[in-house]
């Protein structure tokens, strides 16, 4: 086979090629090397505190870890730590660190109306303080089970009245007893476009929950919250069923918010990555509480 044509050397084309040659390898070698050494990072202090009114004051202290740690078994609990805590701007008590490797108060207890800030030093550690203030406990004005849908489904009439002129946050959980010591959650549904946590509407506007919703008083503060729950049991009968409502400031709030962002990113590597929200100064964690009311049934 014979293959014809008329070709011509160019001497400007040969030297645009030369030079497009030269500039790529140039910007290579122009790569300039990021040293990363995870094990050189400052370490902080973690605070893990949720509080429960009336409860003395329990605080989870541990030191951050690098981002490649994989010594899972390793003890970063901090135990030497200085914990002072303050209430509206008064010394309170200093937490004693004890056997369970918590830090707890004495004699104070998480009360409504007192904005309580907690102080941490440590000589290896940055200082690290975070605050909140105790809500009320949400108003059940209305809450009714209503006659089952079958064997294992059960309406809900659930009505909370919000405090005008304050942001309020709230958490819906329904559980029941569990099979040893800690609750089992309930799964249910609901049309109320507010709460946050759940599946995607299906086609008829329900969202289905896993134990748990939750949901601010933005767009709607002051007004009555109705909301109409299905709720499903494991078993149909011989049991509680447990509806409980806190009331959570704004710092747990956002805390939950990221936290489900984070999980409903999965595995997907594609998606933006998830960022827990950070309420404590100087370190990491979160230092807050809630007020609940809860209402129950049991079916036979």
């Amino acid at each position: 086979m014979k293959i014809s044509g008329n070709y011509r050397f160019s001497w400007s084309s040969f030297l645009l090629a030369g030079l497009m040659f030269g500039l790529i390898f140039g910007l290579m070698s122009c790569e300039e090397e990021i040293p990363f050494n995870p094990e050189a990072q400052e370490k902080r202090l973690v605070i893990n505190s949720i509080q429960e009114e009336g409860d003395l004051f329990s605080v989870h202290l541990s030191e951050s870890v690098p981002i490649l740690f994989t010594n899972f078994g390793e003890n970063v609990i901090v135990k030497d730590a200085e914990l002072n805590l303050y209430g509206n701007g008064e010394f309170l008590e200093t937490l004693a660190f004890t056997e369970n490797d918590l830090y707890q108060t004495d004699s104070t207890r998480v009360a409504q109306g007192i904005t309580y800030r907690l102080e941490a030093s440590h000589p290896n550690y940055p200082e690290a303080s975070a605050s909140f203030r105790l809500p009320a406990p949400p108003n059940i004005i209305l809450a009714e089970l209503d006659d089952p849908i079958d064997q294992v489904h059960y309406p809900i009439d659930l009505t909370i009245a919000d405090e005008p002129d304050v942001d309020n946050y709230y958490v819906l959980e329904i559980y029941t007893d569990g099979w040893v010591a800690d609750p089992r959650l309930l799964s249910f549904t609901t049309n109320d476009p507010y709460l946050l946590y759940g599946s995607d509407p299906d086609p008829a506007g329900e969202t289905s929950f896993f134990g748990r919703a939750m949901w601010s008083d933005a767009g709607r503060d002051g007004t009555s919250i109705p909301l109409q729950l299905e709720v499903e049991l494991p078993f149909g009968g011989g049991l509680w069923i447990y509806v409980e409502v806190k009331c959570i400031p704004r710092n747990y709030y956002l805390y939950l918010l990221t936290v489900r962002d984070q999980q409903n990113t999965g595995f997907d590597p594609f998606a933006q990555p998830g960022i827990i929200d950070n309420q404590v100064e100087g370190g990491i964690g979160l230092f807050t509480g809630y007020s609940k009311s809860r209402e129950s049934w049991f079916i036979q």
